[in-house]
């Protein structure tokens, strides 16, 4: 096995081993192991350390045996993100997900290659075998192990569990990896293997002729369900998501960018500057980083090619090629696409943010493509409104000769290189493509929501082109027609059903869409979370702002009112998405809306407000006590309150168990400019049980003494024993 240096570029093959206080004499032979499995390949073995109790001795182990250690903190155990991040940073062709219980018979792993590399539309899961617990001590410190012994002993383990996959790195970075949403134990194997069949691999067995893996015993993790509740709720959340979910990416706002992004944004454009700008940029600020923005500039003679290069982001593509027509255009961008989806965006209309986390969200495999309604809006006033569209199939089509907006598509890129845009079309070239992709038995599904905000101005082409763009829609619909017997044509009129939200729920939906309005149309308030980052941002915030403290709960809910920006115009929102800002976004009220635009800082309003006045740490450590004294405020005669802090506010500490007596803790972040506090704080009825407790969790550095009138001597008296301050 040749390892190849860490600055060296594609290797055959990574091996990922997730890790987690499973001890270092596993890890050493699983590494050793490999050695032998892959010989004369380039192996990139990643040892993926989540959150270790001694990851100093994980880390020297790798060091010695040339893996890579990738640290990551974390207070529970989540397999998907263990994998996930070492695949972020994976080099291989192919990825191999390894365990750090398993030993690889030699030549195991070359052999798993070769069998992939000869069925390239297909995966890879390997049948384990199961040592007795007899054999743990000789198969961790044997250097040559018995292999006969080994196969006389063990036991085949059950299929059940898919924990061992060797697939193509490009298609597990497509799927956005494991799902992390599933954590603690279980479900995260056989949900990436559904999804991997769903994008039309074959799943494939290795594991049985002289390529086995062999299984190091241990308790079985399972058991643990039984002694401990939280563990048993998270095994049926998984188990949940993976009968009910039949999505196939995930991930899809915490995916960062791969080698190739997962999604193009394609623009063709002509002489349409005034709007250009701002659609770009509402592809910039979508949650989904995995993208690239490729305008087609089809022959425009004004300014279009100057406010594309001034828009600084690497994600922005400008090609330019003669006046040939939007159909032309289209099928350049195709050809240009380095993502394996498309979406459509007209020059003029404006993307949701989460328009592909939605549409992404909603593909199942079996479908090439997915629609969503459109919004439309007046330039000219910003008055909305919207239409229902025809369902995305053959039947759906057949009364209205079409579906969805062309400005709301996903489709995989391999469908618009077999179907590709009619050229001798000047208009309508979207139904014209729409109607022969279904013909061709493509199939698309629809979201149900709005995903895109379509502009109506003078210059669009229902303006300046309407009679060639009816005529080539008609000239479409009678060739879709044609053939179809009337039975079938009557059947499909008579069950024509649309598919966009209810007026009820649109008429909710559509101010929650105002802020993504153009500029001129609306003024934004962006609310921020005030933290160190904002010093290092390049945003004009002004410094007067810092002392704001920001209070967010355990489940991540605002607190109080947070730093409030009014006036933040598009290129600013794609500037806060690309530098990573929390924040979020809604339509300024009458009163902030008149205020110049640009950033500037608001008071912020609610009866919940922290003052913003005064020095940034003593704003701070009043905000802590504010919350102490809200809390014993709340006590009931017969309880007791006891607070601490973490030494470190990223720190997580441990929660025992509590007995009937104890309330659920409550945890808060407190930030400014002046740094993070984390407060937790935790009331029952019996202080013995609650200051032991207290004394069995880790991390504590300061408590407060309890405010209830009982039995203060033996308060204080258990408080000192414990350390704390009263």
């Amino acid at each position: 096995m040749n390892i190849p240096t860490k600055d060296a570029d594609l290797v055959d093959v990574t091996v990922i081993i997730p890790f987690r206080n499973r001890g270092v004499s596993r890890l050493r032979r699983a590494i050793e192991s490999l050695a032998a499995a892959a010989p004369g390949l380039s192996v990139q073995v990643i040892v993926s350390d989540l959150g270790s109790d001694d990851p100093g001795t994980a880390r020297s182990v790798c060091e010695r045996s040339g893996a890579e250690w990738l640290r990551l903190e974390s207070d529970h155990w989540n397999r998907s993100v263990c994998i996930n991040r070492a695949l972020a940073v994976s080099r291989g062709e192919y990825v191999q997900v390894d365990d750090v219980d398993m030993i690889w018979t030699p030549g195991s792993l070359a052999a798993h290659l070769d069998q992939i590399k000869a069925h390239p539309k297909s995966f890879i899961n390997s049948q384990v075998w199961d040592l007795p617990e007899d054999l743990t001590e000789y198969a961790l410190t044997t250097a040559e192990p018995d292999w006969a012994l080994f196969r006389e002993k063990s036991v085949s383990h059950s299929r059940w569990g898919h924990g061992l996959v060797l697939a193509p790195r490009s298609a597990l970075l497509r799927i956005g990896g494991l799902d992390e949403r599933m954590h603690t134990y279980g479900g995260e194997d056989l949900d990436l293997t559904k999804r991997l069949k769903r994008t039309g691999l074959r799943q494939e067995w290795v594991g049985h002729r002289g390529d086995e893996l062999f299984h190091i015993w241990h308790d079985r993790i399972p058991s643990m369900a039984a002694k401990d509740s939280r563990v048993a709720a998270a095994i049926k959340k998984n188990r949940d998501l993976y009968y009910s979910d039949d999505s196939v990416i995930r991930n899809v706002p915490t995916s960062g960018q791969t080698d190739e992004p997962l999604v193009s944004v394609v623009i063709a454009t002509r002489n349409r500057s005034a709007y250009l700008a701002e659609s770009i940029y509402s592809a910039l600020y979508q949650t989904v980083r995995s993208l690239e923005v490729l305008v087609i500039d089809d022959g425009s003679t004004d300014d279009t090619e100057a406010v594309v290069r001034q828009i600084e982001d690497p994600r922005v593509r400008y090609v330019h090629q003669d006046a040939t027509g939007v159909a032309a255009a289209r099928n350049r961008g195709t050809k240009e696409a380095r993502g394996f989806y498309i979406a459509v965006l007209d020059d003029d209309d404006l993307m949701r943010p989460d328009r592909l986390e939605i549409q992404l969200g909603c593909l199942d495999g079996a479908a090439q493509g997915c629609v969503g309604n459109l919004l439309h809006f007046y330039d000219s006033d910003g008055q909305m409104y919207y239409f229902s569209d025809a369902r995305p199939t053959t039947a759906g089509a057949l009364p209205t000769g079409g579906f969805a907006g062309h400005p709301g598509w996903l489709v995989e890129k391999s469908l618009l290189e077999q179907i590709p845009y009619d050229e001798s079309l000047s208009s309508a070239i979207d139904t014209n493509v729409a109607l022969r992709a279904l013909r061709s038995g493509f199939r698309f599904r629809h979201c149900n929501q709005f995903v895109t905000l379509r502009r109506i101005h003078e210059k669009q082409v229902t303006m300046v082109d309407g009679q060639q763009q009816k005529l080539g829609a008609r000239l479409t619909r009678v060739w879709f027609q044609g053939g179809v017997d009337p039975q079938t044509m009557k059947h499909a009129q008579n069950n024509y059903s649309k598919t966009t939200e209810r007026p009820v729920d649109a008429v909710k939906t559509t101010p929650t869409m105002r802020p993504w309005l153009p500029d001129h149309l609306v003024t934004r308030t962006v609310q921020l979370r005030p933290s160190d980052m904002l010093k290092t941002i390049d945003l004009p915030l002004p410094h007067r702002a810092g002392s704001a403290v920001s209070i967010i709960s355990g489940t991540g809910e605002q607190v109080g009112s947070p730093l409030q920006v009014s006036g933040v115009t598009w290129p600013q929102l794609a500037a806060l998405r690309r530098k990573n800002v929390p924040h979020h976004v809604i339509e300024s009220d009458e009163e902030s809306s008149g205020i110049k635009r640009g950033l500037t800082v608001l008071p912020p309003t609610g009866e919940d407000e922290v003052e913003t006045g005064g020095e940034p740490l003593v704003a701070l450590s009043d905000a802590v006590e504010n919350l102490i004294q809200a809390e014993r405020d709340k006590l009931q005669p017969d309880e007791f309150l006891v607070c601490w802090e973490p030494a470190d506010p990223q720190d997580v500490v441990d929660e025992p168990e509590l007995s009937s007596s104890h309330r659920p803790a409550v945890s808060f972040s407190l930030s400014n400019s002046a740094g993070t506090r984390r407060i937790i704080l935790q009331r029952s009825a019996d202080f013995a049980d609650l200051v032991e407790t207290v004394g069995r969790a880790s991390g504590l550095i300061k408590a407060y003494s309890p405010t209830a009138k009982l039995h203060l001597p033996y308060i204080h008296r258990k408080a000192i024993e414990m350390g704390l301050t009263a």
